[in-house]
């Protein structure tokens, strides 16, 4: 046995192991959500700043439609128009969470094993083509392994600058509601009347502040559809992008398969 034979045998075994130690003991552990513990801590809290949007928004637009006159009516419809885009932002959150455990159990039960055995087949059969496929399957099991921690790491310093702004839309909301609601007595019809007398500015000036509360729940929507949708789609696009960069330096497989096919026109006209 030729010493390069006994090297490929040993690189063999040393994959098979990987392998196994990965389809074996590496995939459950990713399985568990305790391994992702920080992220999912933070899908978690951003999972109950929407609920506390949507109870806030859904409170305002009842309490508005008590405003004399029916005035507050299309605020009130735009604030309950929010709620699809809450549903959106609650199922995006929802699948970063299953992707976070599930995308680590593929990736290390399946992938990986299959990317390191094709690894050490290359080596007996010196194949260029199963050695770039091994190798973009582990790039790509690395990828979707990274992309929800490092998507919910950037969002959360994103949203670390708007978290006093959504805190003080759900405040200002839940306090302007609380307001109209206590002083909405079924016993006494002119109670919510009165109240509207004495307060600063009187109707028009609580059509304002619902108005600005509008305003600043469609700013939270946005942050919100932006650090739970955007992000993500801009941080796969961008490690696409990186690794596209990588394998061109590389050179693709079509290239070899040129160079096989120039390598056999020369040997048939010769």
């Amino acid at each position: 046995m030729t010493d390069e034979k006994r090297k490929n045998i040993i690189i063999l075994c040393v994959l098979i192991v990987l392998a196994l130690v990965s389809f074996f003991a590496v995939a459950p552990v990713m399985a568990d959500p305790a391994t992702f513990s920080k992220t999912i801590e933070s899908l978690d809290a951003k999972k109950t700043t929407v609920a506390e949007l949507t109870a806030a928004s859904t409170a305002a637009s009842a309490a508005i439609t008590l405003l004399p006159n029916d005035i507050g009516t299309p605020i009130a419809e735009k604030l309950v128009d929010l709620s699809g885009y809450f549903v959106l932002i609650f199922s995006a959150i929802y699948l970063e969470k299953f992707l976070t455990t599930i995308a680590g159990y593929i990736t290390f039960r399946y992938i990986i094993p299959l990317a390191l055995l094709g690894l050490g087949v290359n080596r007996f059969f010196g194949n260029e083509m199963v050695k770039r496929l091994a190798i973009r399957l582990l790039t790509f099991g690395l990828i979707i392994v990274l992309l929800i921690p490092s998507s919910v790491g950037l969002s959360n310093l994103i949203e670390k600058t708007h978290e006093y702004s959504i805190q003080q839309t759900i405040d200002e909301a839940n306090n302007a509601s609380d307001e109209i609601n206590e002083n909405n007595d079924s016993e006494n019809t002119n109670a919510l009347e009165e109240f509207f007398n004495k307060v600063k500015g009187g109707v028009s000036g609580q059509l304002k502040k619902f108005e600005n509360i509008l305003s600043n729940f469609i700013d939270a929507v946005a942050v919100l559809i932006v650090t739970t949708c955007v992000i993500p789609v801009v941080v796969l696009l961008l490690f696409l992008m990186l690794i596209r960069q990588f394998f061109g330096a590389m050179g693709s497989p079509s290239d070899d398969v040129k160079k096989l096919k120039d390598a056999k026109n020369a040997i048939v006209k010769k």
